[in-house]
């Protein structure tokens, strides 16, 4: 069963989805739960093997779901008396013992879309193919983006067309690089259309280029809140080469994940 579960953690990992493992670490007293005994979680609800049934199984799918939102870990003991203390989680079991489970996040890692792979987007996806990021690329490039690694996912269409998909962008991080300042502004309506908000969208522009699409895209779609927008995009660390302006925008998004403060951000904020 634990050859299953492996094997479904890796699939989870190449199709983007979700998932927690769930684990037996300690258990002290009687109870249907034995150490070692896991169970796999998907962001759907469905899960693979078991940790001994029953209430305190129900409990740990939902905990894991939730834990699945929010890409987190947590280390839990469930009491199996229903006299539960000392911070013990209370379950409706009589088996009279303790049980210790480890929640571990092992799906993909926050979605990050890149529309364009050009000289910044190519560079912003090598950087976040080696961390913890489940990547989109789109483009309809080919010639762009055949040699991108075979574990970023890749969309060869054109950028509007991307949406007609109804991505779930929700806790996502955007970049916007494409070829054109058009293309640019058809994307960032796109974004601003969906019902899924993004943790972060960096549009790649200059500052007269990014108040030109700003004031089209709010006379189009009147008056969206764009707090989560960033341009120009990047911190301002210095360097202005491909490598180096993708270097600053990923240090961007890595602040944004973990909410850092005080950083040096090159977004303009007229549009606020």
């Amino acid at each position: 069963m634990h050859e299953e579960i492996y094997k479904e953690i890796l699939k989870a990992k190449k199709e983007g989805i979700g998932c927690v493992l769930v684990s037996v670490v300690d258990k002290r007293g009687s109870g249907p739960s034995r150490v070692g005994a896991k169970m796999l979680v998907l962001e759907d609800g469905r899960h693979i093997g078991t940790i001994g049934g029953g209430s305190l199984e129900q409990i740990a799918i939902k905990k894991a779901i939730s834990l699945i939102e929010k890409k987190e870990h947590l280390l839990e003991k469930y009491n199996l008396n229903e006299k539960g203390k000392d911070g013990i989680v209370l379950s409706d079991m009589v088996c009279g013992g303790n049980v210790m489970v480890f929640y571990e996040y092992t799906g993909a890692g926050y979605p990050a879309y890149i529309f364009g792979a050009g000289h910044v987007g190519g560079h912003i996806i090598q950087l976040l193919s080696n961390m913890d990021y489940f990547v989109h690329v789109i483009d309809p490039r080919k010639e762009t983006t055949d040699p991108i690694s075979e574990n970023i996912k890749v969309h060869n269409v054109e950028y509007t067309e991307f949406f007609k998909e109804k991505p779930n962008l929700k806790n996502a991080f955007v970049f916007v690089g494409t070829p054109n300042h058009y293309t640019d502004l058809e994307v960032l309506k796109g974004i601003y259309s969906q019902k899924t908000v993004p943790l972060y969208v960096g549009l790649l522009a200059s500052k007269k280029k990014a108040k030109v699409i700003i004031e089209s895209l709010k006379e189009e779609l009147g008056d969206i809140s764009l707090y989560n927008l960033y341009t120009p995009c990047g911190l301002d660390i210095g360097g202005d080469s491909p490598f180096e302006i993708a270097l600053s925008v990923i240090s961007e998004m890595q602040g944004i994940r973990y909410k850092k403060k005080g950083l040096p951000h090159k977004r303009m904020t007229w549009y606020i």
